[in-house]
C-alpha cells in the first residue's frame, strides 16, 4: 500500500505538480498507512474454526475444505482405548479435535479406532467428542458372530455401547488394505487388484473400505523394521494409476467414507450390533496374531532405569484384560508400561 502511495507522488513528480507529491508522501504514506496499519494491529480477531485463505491454510486444508478429500480423527495419541481410563480416552480425543482444528480448521466427524482395538465402553466417548462413526476391522467380530447377516460385513451397521447409545459404524476390510498396498510395492499386477475388486461385487450396494491405516506413508520408509521393502520412490502414481483404473469401472464408484453411511437405510445395514463376545471381549485386528484380550506382558520401569521384563502371564479368565493385570502391579508400587503380546 506504502509502495503504491509513492508510485502515485512520482506520477505527479512527472506531471509537474510536486507540492501535490510532497502532501501524497506526508499525508498518505506517512500517516495514513501508519494508521491502516495500527488499526490492522489492534484489531482483536474472535476464534473461528475456519481461518481466512490468505491467513492460515495448509494445502490439506484447502483440499478438505474443497471437499476432495475427507479428514478421519483418531485422537491426539496412538491410544489403545481398552486399556487406559475413560478420562485418557476423552481427553485424547478432545485434544485431538482442538489440533485438527487448529492446523486443518476443521473438526472431523468419523473415526478410525486406534489399533483397531475396540471396546464397548469406546463408544459413549466417540459421541460425547462429536463423532457420529467409527471404522472398525471386520475380521474379528465377524469371526465371533456366525449369526450375522452374510451381508453385514458389506453394509455400515451401529456399534452399540455400554450405556446404551449406539454409533454408526463403516467396517474396515484387512484383506483390501494388503492388496492396495502390495500394488503400491509392485507385488501384484493392476489386472490382478481390479480382478480381486471385482470379486467383491453383490446382487446390491455394497460398501469396501479400500484402504485404512493409522501409520504408513506410501513412498516413505521410517526404517523401524530390518524387512522393510526397499521405496520405489513412485508409490503415489501407482496408487493415480489404480484410482484412475477404478474410475473407469461401470460397477465401481469411489465415494468418501461418510457418504457410505448413506447405505444405513439398505436391507441388512443399519443392525444394532455388540461387536464383543465372552470370548472375545475386546475385538481386535488380525485375530491370530494380536491378541489384546488373552495375554498382557507388562515391563517394570524404576526411574529410567530398565528392568527385566516381567513373562507373559495367562490371564486367568478370557474376559479379563491387561488392565486388570496393570493395576495390580500398581498397587504394589511399581510403575508399569503395558505392552502388546504379539504371538
Amino acid at each position: 500500500m506504502a509502495f503504491t502511495f509513492l508510485n502515485m507522488a512520482g506520477m505527479f513528480v512527472l506531471l509537474g505538480a510536486e507540492t501535490i507529491a510532497a502532501f501524497q508522501v506526508l499525508i498518505y504514506v506517512g500517516a495514513i498507512t501508519v494508521l491502516i496499519l495500527f488499526g490492522v494491529m489492534f484489531t482483536p480477531q474472535s476464534p473461528r474454526p475456519y481461518g481466512l485463505f490468505f491467513q492460515k491454510q495448509t494445502p490439506a486444508g484447502a483440499l478438505i475444505a474443497a471437499g476432495r478429500i475427507e479428514l478421519i480423527g483418531s485422537g491426539y495419541a496412538q491410544v489403545i482405548g481398552p486399556l487406559v481410563p475413560a478420562e485418557v480416552n476423552a481427553a485424547n480425543l478432545r485434544i485431538g479435535n482442538a489440533v485438527y482444528e487448529s492446523l486443518l480448521g476443521v473438526r472431523p466427524s468419523l473415526a478410525l479406532v486406534n489399533e483397531q482395538a475396540y471396546s464397548a465402553g469406546l463408544v459413549g466417548l466417540y459421541l460425547d467428542a462429536g463423532y457420529r462413526a467409527i471404522l472398525m476391522d471386520w475380521d474379528n467380530p465377524g469371526a465371533h458372530h456366525p449369526e450375522w447377516h452374510p451381508e453385514t460385513r458389506h453394509l455400515p451397521q451401529r456399534a452399540l455401547g455400554t450405556d446404551g447409545r449406539s454409533i454408526a459404524l463403516l467396517w474396515t476390510n484387512t484383506v483390501a488394505f494388503q492388496k492396495l498396498q502390495r500394488f503400491a510395492h509392485g507385488d501384484i499386477a493392476l489386472a490382478d487388484y481390479l480382478g480381486w475388486l471385482r470379486g467383491r461385487h453383490g446382487e446390491s450396494d455394497r460398501a469396501l473400505c479400500l484402504y485404512a491405516s493409522d501409520a504408513e506413508i506410501f513412498d516413505f520408509r521410517p526404517g523401524r523394521y530390518k524387512t522393510e521393502e526397499t521405496c520405489s520412490g513412485r508409490e503415489w502414481d501407482v496408487l493415480a494409476m489404480a484410482f484412475a483404473a477404478l474410475g473407469g469401472e461401470e460397477r465401481m464408484h469411489c465415494i468418501a467414507p461418510s457418504e457410505a453411511l448413506r447405505l444405513l437405510g439398505e436391507d441388512a445395514a443399519g443392525q444394532t450390533l455388540r461387536l464383543e463376545t465372552p470370548s472375545c471381549p475386546v475385538p481386535v485386528t488380525k485375530p491370530r496374531n494380536y491378541k489384546l484380550a488373552g495375554r498382557a506382558a507388562v515391563e517394570p520401569w524404576a526411574g529410567k532405569r530398565r528392568a527385566r521384563e516381567q513373562p507373559a502371564r495367562q490371564q486367568g479368565s478370557r474376559g479379563q484384560d491387561a488392565q486388570d493385570f496393570a493395576q495390580k502391579a500398581v498397587r504394589e508400587n511399581r510403575q508399569v508400561r503395558p505392552r502388546i503380546a504379539r504371538s
